[in-house]
């Protein structure tokens, strides 16, 4: 075994250096570990309550029923006897499987953007409002704008069946002289589709529940005291149901923004320019960078603190080292140096 005091200097500090990153390496994966095994306990446990609450349901329902009515109708204990449906799924093909076995065709949003330069952008927008109608679909919005004397450009967004999308999208690019930019996004909202008809099928077996035990009610305190939940619940059942009505007509109907240029205005000498798209261009890139600029400088600010903290942790760090090499440069080292003269 190699003797400490044989070796040199470089090899001691490197050494040293050496036991301290594997501490600290060791010291991290170990800290990584708590957060990890914490999540899964926690996990384990909410998942063994929904289980357990499910088996509950299933075999005491009746006795937990005439408990309820027997006690004043204990609220409390109520609300553990509605069923909880939990969202499963498996995805079949361009279909999804959800816990009933029933198959949900996938739910897609699509939406297109067009930039297109024409002869007449208002002749254009006339055109393109048409073949929103022949599509089956309406015009949400529409503007004509002056870009200078005797100029103008403008804007119109329709909404069309999605079935009619990719068709409406090729007979719109057909008025453009010149397409300038094409743009088509799909989000896929199937599973939040299906959650919220989980969701919705909870809230009305509650509601469903809380009647039937209104039903058994002796008292007006019970009485009143159903009615409260039962309001709270069909409150929850109009809000999903909303936002379910939302999803379903942002599926069923495509929305396409549509910008239309002059022509003549971008050509000179045939050439195309476009200084006023240009310098909105530029401000919108200045804005963009202002803004960044400002929000880095707010999250510097609000993380001071933390930034502090982590300065002086490295430093104390730093200085136990240097410490530590002394005392070892010190105990070992100097110690044991032979006496040359």
């Amino acid at each position: 075994m190699t003797n400490w005091s044989t070796w040199s200097m470089p090899k001691k500090i490197g050494a040293v250096a050496g036991l301290v990153i594997v501490l600290l390496v060791v010291v991290g994966f170990v800290l990584s570990l708590v957060p990890t095994a914490y999540n899964a306990n926690k996990n384990g446990r909410i998942f063994s309550f929904a289980e357990s609450d499910d088996a509950g349901f299933a075999t005491g329902a009746g006795s937990a029923r005439n408990s309820v009515v027997m006690n004043s109708l204990d609220l409390a204990v109520s609300e553990e006897m509605v069923p909880s449906v939990v969202s499963q799924k498996a995805v079949v093909g361009n279909q999804i499987v959800a816990q009933d076995g029933e198959m949900t065709a996938k739910k897609i949003i699509r939406d297109g953007s067009l930039g297109l330069f024409v002869i007449s952008p208002e002749e254009a927008i006339k055109q393109v409002e048409e073949l929103a109608k022949v599509a089956g679909g309406f015009v949400q919005n529409s503007q004509i704008y002056e870009v200078r004397n005797g100029v103008k450009a403008g804007s119109v967004i329709i909404r069309v069946p999605a079935d009619k999308f990719e068709a409406t999208i090729t007979e719109i690019k057909k008025l453009a002289k010149e397409i300038d930019r094409e743009e088509v996004d799909s989000r896929d909202v199937t599973e939040q589709f299906i959650d919220l008809e989980a969701r919705l099928h909870n809230a009305q077996a509650e509601e469903a529940r809380y009647l039937e035990i209104m039903g058994r009610a002796q008292t007006i305190k019970d009485t009143l005291d159903v009615s409260e939940r039962l309001g709270s619940v069909r409150e929850r059942i109009e809000i999903l149901t909303g936002q379910l009505q939302y999803l379903s007509r942002q599926v069923d109907m495509s929305t396409i923004n549509v910008s239309l240029s002059s022509y003549d205005d971008v050509k000179v000498f045939g050439l195309r320019w476009r200084p006023l798209y240009e310098i909105k261009k530029s401000f919108r890139e200045m804005l963009t960078g202002l803004t960044s600029y400002i929000d880095t400088m707010l999250a510097l600010i609000i993380n001071l603190p933390v930034i502090i903290l982590w300065i002086v942790t490295v430093g104390f760090i730093l200085w136990v080292i240097w410490k530590l090499l002394r005392w070892i440069n010190r105990r070992f080292i100097k110690k044991n140096a032979p006496d040359i003269s």
